[in-house]
């Protein structure tokens, strides 16, 4: 039993990548092949889909496994909520099979499927005002993760320059080490110089008053602008000078997947919520694991929607090979989670191609459609990660 290639039939490397994934997870490859799942089907489950998502997901890890994948059937099954030919989401991709999987096969809310991917997540509001607590649960088989905001720190030099919405070369000084970053920002193509003035200083962490002057240069002519002006900035580069000596900027300490799901866990205050007790504003919101998958999925959100729609963030998070439950909350059990796949995707929001790297009978792969080839560990490290999975394995 091998890997095998997967044909790229046109913008269809979302699902391969998710393919490859699923296969190389023990449990439920076994559950599949082994026909186990067929005594399982609940077909009077009004979430299921009659047991089609499970034979067909059956159907092609039976064609994978000898040698001759077939991805068609998938396709045609999945053709209504991702019509073939378009761009579509790995992550939505991956929640989407395994949700429908379990609906398949599952009795009062359990199956195979749920014991393997899904975990859940107690939520409790207290009350700012009185004892109240208003408590949920929920289950998830993917968590998607927030990248945390970088530190500040503050810059030795008094300019900065955009080139195509990006900022660049600022230098600057925090603890003792001269560290930079680019800071991405978005300005609307044509604004007046008031209003640049206005946002850079905001972005900036000044006051309009702090910036002395700023420049556009387009076709190596540079000028200044001047109050009121009305400024087009398609292809230009802003040059930003300031009285201050010290702009504030952020750090380049990359930040990891543990980082975020620490910010996950961490209280946050509901300002807006309403106590059904005392009928007072604001609580505090808490989130703890109830139960822990075996394998954990989580998803990087890196897209948000700017001001030319959606956009993908140029931060990313790193990932470690292990980590301890512990180490995010002290109360956590002493679980460990040891990586066994990261699904990459390169390009831009409207426009990117999905790969992956599987562990398999502990070997690493990297599966790039058609294309299967052997890999080391440290190889898997990418900026492009966009989900990684681990799994439990005490």
């Amino acid at each position: 039993m091998k890997l095998q290639g997967l044909i790229n039939f046109g913008n269809v490397c979302y699902l391969n990548s998710v393919l490859q994934v699923l296969y190389s997870i023990e449990p439920l490859r076994n559950y599949l092949l082994n026909g186990e799942y067929k005594k399982d089907i609940n077909k009077t489950n009004k979430m299921g889909h009659e047991g089609k998502y499970v034979d067909t997901m059956a159907e092609f890890f039976s064609t994978y496994s000898h040698g001759q994948p077939i991805t068609n059937n998938l396709l045609n099954l999945l053709s209504n909520l991702f019509p073939f030919g378009e761009q579509h989401d790995s992550h939505e991709t991956l929640i989407h099979l395994i949700d429908c999987m379990h609906e398949d096969v599952c009795h009062d809310g359990k199956s195979i499927i749920h014991d393997i991917f899904y975990g859940e997540v107690d939520s409790t509001i207290m009350c700012s005002h009185c004892i109240y607590q208003s408590k949920t649960n929920s289950n998830f088989n993917c968590l998607e993760l927030d990248i945390p905001k970088r530190t500040s720190c503050y810059s030795d030099i008094d300019s900065a320059s955009l080139m195509n919405d990006i900022i660049v070369g600022i230098k600057g000084f925090a603890n003792n080490k001269l560290i930079g970053s680019d800071i991405y920002i978005y300005l609307p193509r044509v604004t007046t110089a008031n209003q640049l003035y206005k946002l850079i200083a905001s972005i900036l962490h000044l006051e309009p008053t702090d910036i002395s002057k700023i420049f556009i240069t387009r076709n190596h002519l540079r000028r200044e602008i001047f109050k009121n002006e009305i400024i087009r900035l398609t292809d230009a580069q802003v040059e930003i000078h300031s009285e201050r000596k010290k702009l504030t900027m952020f750090s380049d300490k990359s930040m990891s997947i543990v980082d975020a799901l620490k910010q996950y866990f961490k209280p946050e205050q509901m300002e807006e919520w309403k106590c059904e007790e005392c009928h007072n504003i604001g609580g505090k919101k808490c989130l703890n694991f109830k139960t822990f998958p075996k394998y954990f999925i989580m998803s990087i959100k890196l897209f948000e929607m700017g001001y030319y729609g959606c956009i993908k963030k140029t931060d990313y998070l790193t990932f470690p090979d292990r980590f301890e439950c512990q180490n995010i909350v002290s109360s956590f059990p002493p679980y460990t989670y040891e990586i066994v796949s990261v699904i990459n995707h390169i390009g831009c929001s409207f426009f990117g191609h999905y790969y992956s790297y599987v562990k398999f009978q502990d070997k690493w792969y990297c599966c790039n459609d058609e294309s299967v080839n052997e890999v080391s560990q440290s190889d898997i490290h990418q900026k492009e990660a966009y989900i990684v999975i681990y799994k439990q394995i005490n």
